[in-house]
């Protein structure tokens, strides 16, 4: 609602009369007309059990109520009475090509709703609709309580075929009571075959208003979307011009002029900043309401939706890492053998054992890497936006439930000059993060001492005195002082002169010094949605530079098999950044290393690439290149040709034949990419091989110690009969539970 608000004072300021046109549509007696009417909060269209929609019914917003019919492209104003014969298909005269009802309701102040005719009724109307569909801005398809049926699948494949041209959402109406899944599965299938990216399909009840005010917000944050894209469009012909008009202001030779003319720029280049930032919380806020409407199907849903398993290990259904586990936990608690365990081996097994496959994404930022983690997940939890975002690491382990940690920094450390040849610069980034820090009252608060240093010398500051000396700075390196109002800060430039120490009133601070005082361990439940909003915002820069560590559990199955650690962008200017990432690299045992297809193929592939061999990690690698949607089947050929000659000359022969993956991380997040898949069963049988290996190490490290306990040479003589025996016992019971594992002969 804060963004529905935030992005409807912009609206209000730049956007035009148009507005998105949403249709309703599905088979017959699927609960059309009785979404509409409650959508709209009044009982306008019939909802009888016989069919009642027979052509389009056009629904916008009008302080008073009206209708109007068309026929044979004739507009005739109707009265209550002709209105409600006509809607209740008593024909007093020829039927309509469509009736328009002009209404007060607030969902209709954002968007025009359309009731259409079932689909079924016969081969015009059928086509009718679908020409409708097929310019729609969005579209809520509605099926029956038992899912999609032949007629349905006939006519979207159909629809399929000849294109849309705006979204299309699936909805089943579970208003004859809870459903056991299977129709919900069922039809998910059958739309993923039809629509590949726009498989969502979500149970709601016509009938309860509880269960349709979601998809009024739905519908209302659509329309959000449609209205943020129009005027970053009209903003983005705007932008252009900005520096014509901070040109034509340098020429003016009156101060006042100057400042007038600038300011105009200023005030402009802000309102396209408040919508371009509008358009990058878009993926928070749809991911928002996905969870909403997912937790609104499953109270619809008596049962959860049955999942095929993944492949099975043997007879026991457990992989080999799992059988050793469950044999050191017997050994550990039998005590005739666990006080002959002198050199723990029996503790070091486990750790070993215990130890998850850990897969680091790495690579220059803006490569996608966040969004490949938000596919992982399935939903857009973590903030992915065109710039570096991800300032510390943040590890995703499987968990039952949606919960995340935050360990915050002791002490945070900033760099606002930059000093090059004796000229000193600002860091634009760095000054904005520290200036947005001490802006925000609730990071403010938590900043118990600070530091600057400055000519070689450091003093203690209080935030105040931080915030004016930061001011001073920015007033010393901009072209010319801005007027500020009252309790405001002055303006960073974007890009600064270099000035010569000598030419300076005073020497420029080199370094902030921060002191968080304590550090907190912030918890969050995800599934709620205020809390999944505050934790966004404090892995989201400025707030995200305190934190020193983020933890994110997920029930995702793709988080089964490993652990993924996201890390800074190595080629951030941010030094912190990048030592951050060197930092939890050691720990991986793979890392995925990100590259832009587009920065690729045209030949500059980043230095970043050998990264990894130059700090010395002995860890596989595996090379991603993302945004392959962009490319051509030819020139997806010739970048992977590319770079594995380019890896294999820079890597000395260390790495002959890379392993390199052509992905597109963004379609995996919203409508699946075979490159996706094909790099997760790979990573998956990585994982295999690398548990397999660690097992038969174990396995002959428990079989060395226990052939020593029953041969008496492990300990001192005299070893009691009982303890030689329960040896013997588990030495049998290794051999037999490997024999049952494919593969088994390396033990």
């Amino acid at each position: 609602m804060d963004y529905i608000r935030r992005v409807t004072d912009i609206c209000e300021l730049h956007r035009g009369g148009e507005k998105p046109l949403f249709l309703v549509a599905g088979p017959v007696n699927a609960g059309k007309s009785t979404l509409v009417n409650s959508l709209l909060g009044q009982r306008v269209c019939p909802d009888d059990a016989a069919p009642s929609s027979l052509y389009p019914v056009h629904l916008g917003f009008s302080k008073e109520f009206s209708a109007v019919k068309q026929v044979k492209g004739r507009s005739v104003r109707l009265g209550d009475r002709d209105l409600r014969n006509i809607l209740k298909n008593r024909r007093m005269s020829a039927a309509p090509d469509k009736v328009e009802i002009f209404l007060s309701s607030d969902i209709l102040r954002w968007c025009c709703l359309v009731d259409t005719p079932g689909v079924g009724l016969g081969g015009e109307t059928d086509r009718l609709v679908r020409e409708y569909m097929s310019r729609a801005d969005g579209i809520i398809f509605l099926f029956h309580q038992r899912g999609i049926d032949k007629a349905a699948h006939s006519f979207l494949a159909g629809l399929g075929a000849a294109g849309i041209k705006g979204w299309i959402s699936f909805w089943i109406n579970a208003n004859l009571g809870l459903i056991d899944g299977t129709s919900l599965t069922e039809t998910k299938q059958a739309i993923r075959s039809i629509f590949p990216g726009k498989s969502d399909v979500y149970a709601i009840n016509t009938a309860d208003r509880s269960s349709t005010s979601p998809v009024s917000l739905f519908l209302r944050v659509k329309a959000m979307e449609f209205f943020v894209r129009e005027i970053e469009e009209k903003l983005s012909r705007a932008d252009r011009i900005i520096p014509g008009m901070i040109e034509k202001a340098s020429r003016q030779a009156e101060n006042e002029m100057f400042l007038i003319r600038l300011w105009d720029a200023v005030e402009k280049a802000g309102t396209i900043n408040s919508a371009r930032q509008a358009l990058r919380d878009l993926p928070l806020i749809y991911g928002n309401m996905v969870n909403m409407l997912e937790a609104n199907s499953s109270r619809l849903i008596t049962g959860p939706v049955v999942v095929t398993p993944h492949k099975k290990y043997g007879r026991a259904g457990r992989r080999p890492g799992e059988v050793i586990m469950s044999l050191l936990d017997e050994i550990s608690s039998n005590s005739c053998l666990s006080r002959y365990d002198r050199r723990g081996i029996l503790k070091k097994a486990a750790e070993i054992q215990a130890e998850k496959f850990r897969v680091m994404v790495v690579g220059p930022f803006s490569t996608g890497k966040t969004t490949f983690l938000n596919a992982l997940l399935g939903e857009t939890l973590l903030p992915a936006e065109d710039r570096a975002t991800t300032s510390c690491p943040v590890v995703l382990r499987h968990g039952p439930e949606k919960a995340a940690e935050v360990e915050q920094l002791y002490k945070a450390e900033f760099f606002p000059a930059i000093c090059q040849g004796g000229k000193h610069s600002l860091d634009y980034r760095e000054l904005k993060s520290l200036k947005g820090i001490l802006e925000n009252t609730s990071l403010r608060e938590q900043i118990t001492g600070a530091e600057v240093c400055a000519g070689g010398l450091c003093r203690k500051v209080t935030l105040s005195q931080l915030a004016g000396a930061l001011d001073e700075m920015c007033a010393v390196y901009s072209r010319a002082a801005l007027p500020t109002a009252p309790g405001k800060t002055r303006r960073i430039p974007l890009f600064s002169k270099k000035i010569p120490a000598g030419s300076l009133p005073a020497p420029p601070i080199t370094s902030v010094k921060i002191t968080l005082g304590k550090r907190d361990r912030l918890l969050y439940h995800l599934d709620d949605s205020f809390q999944r909003v505050a934790f966004y915002r404090a892995i989201s820069p400025p707030g995200s530079l305190l934190a020193g560590r983020v933890v994110v559990s997920h029930p995702s199955e793709n988080l089964s098999f490993a652990d993924f650690t996201d890390t800074p962008g190595l080629d951030s200017l941010h030094k912190r950044h990048s030592e951050r990432a060197a930092s939890v690299l050691a720990s991986g045992s793979l890392a995925l290393f990100f590259l832009h297809a587009k920065h690729v193929l045209n030949g500059s592939i980043p230095e970043q690439v050998s990264a990894i061999r130059e700090m010395g990690l002995d860890i596989p690698v595996f090379y991603v290149i993302n945004f392959a949607d962009t490319l051509s089947d030819l020139e997806r050929e010739k970048i992977l040709i590319h770079i594995r000659q380019r890896l294999g000359q820079e890597s000395n022969g260390l790495v002959p034949y890379p392993r390199v993956y052509a992905i597109s991380a963004l379609n995996a997040l919203h409508r699946g990419d075979d490159g996706f898949e094909r790099l997760l069963r790979q990573l998956r049988k990585k994982a295999e091989d690398i548990e397999t290996g660690k097992t038969a190490r174990t396995a002959e490290e428990l079989r060395g110690w226990l052939s020593g306990i029953a041969s008496g040479t492990e300990s001192r003589p005299g070893l009691p009969q009982k303890t030689r025996q329960e040896a013997l016992y588990y030495l049998g019971e290794l051999e037999r539970l490997f024999r049952k594992f494919p593969g088994s002969g390396v033990i």
